[in-house]
């Protein structure tokens, strides 16, 4: 498998201070779970402040996330980018949205510090959320979406044709692409982004299993009365496939502390200067807020 075919040719897309550089030290691991060899970049300074878990979602990989690692990495926090089951380097026939669970528990098992975060991108805003309530090693969760897909409104909003649904029991390990149940149009608000992500194997272009979407579909959630993991909301303001709404009928009813803001002129991937800088601000003020 050719390693991250379209990362190289996303960086002229990003503003210059989030492009790999040479001097940006990246070591790659695995993470074994089973049947499942989950593949993790890692981005850590010799002196550590603190660690931030990001987790992509339906339309990229762990690789691609380093736009968002080296900013923080620079600023002296340790960055883990893992390639979830059915992305990147991640190859597997067979997972459920558990088994992304059941993953990230243990990389946060082994990463073993005080003072570690997550942020979740899209649809693994709620992943983020669930491994909060899971893992009492989390000291706040950033999220760019909130997405309950247990509500119909929500998954009317997500999905452009939930064909998993129909047939889950019968074609339950047969694969589709993602970009027969999402309008990968819409995953970027520029469109070379978007082209280049949903022809990309390990990214929009990968291929999952009916099984697998129907998990996530319908996760078990800890009510959001109950929660008590802090929570930031960086919403992109320029959403064209996430309606603002559907992440704040959830958002509202967290009992944790909360905050909000909007990510100004980003898209769904928020890779414009302005919002970048933005969710960049937000995260380090959140981090010294609830570090130990």
């Amino acid at each position: 498998m050719k390693a991250y075919p379209s990362w190289q040719a996303f960086q002229d897309h990003l503003p210059l201070r989030n492009r790999m550089t040479s001097d940006i030290h990246c070591q790659e691991e695995y993470i074994y779970y089973h049947d499942v060899h989950m593949h993790v970049d890692i981005y850590q300074p010799r002196y550590f402040k603190g660690t931030i878990i990001i987790l992509h979602g339906l339309i990229a990989n762990g690789r691609m996330l380093s736009f968002l690692a080296i900013p923080f990495y620079r600023l002296g926090y340790r960055v883990i980018c893992p390639d979830l089951p059915f992305f990147g380097q991640s190859n597997v026939k067979q997972a459920t949205y558990e088994d992304w669970l059941a993953c990230c528990q243990k990389l946060i098992e082994q990463t073993e510090i005080e003072n570690t975060f997550l942020m979740g991108l899209g649809l693994s805003g709620m992943l983020a959320y669930q491994l909060g309530a899971l893992c009492p090693q989390i000291r706040g969760v950033i999220v760019t979406h909130l997405l309950d897909l247990n509500d119909k409104n929500v998954g009317n909003d997500v999905w452009t044709d939930p064909v998993f649904e129909k047939h889950a029991r019968l074609l339950r390990r047969h694969a589709l692409k993602i970009k027969r149940v999402i309008d990968t149009s819409t995953i970027s608000n520029n469109p070379t982004v978007c082209q280049l992500l949903s022809e990309d194997e390990q990214s929009a272009g990968a291929r999952v299993t009916h099984e697998f979407l129907h998990t996530l579909a319908h996760p078990t959630l800890c009510p959001p009365e109950e929660y008590r993991v802090p929570i930031l909301l960086a919403q992109p303001e320029r959403d064209q496939w996430i309606d603002l709404a559907d992440s704040m009928s959830f958002f509202e009813r967290i009992g944790a502390d909360k905050y909000r803001v909007l990510l100004e002129g980003a898209g769904h991937l928020p890779i414009e200067v302005i919002g970048l800088n933005q969710l960049q601000k937000m995260v380090v003020l959140f981090i010294r807020k609830y570090r130990l």
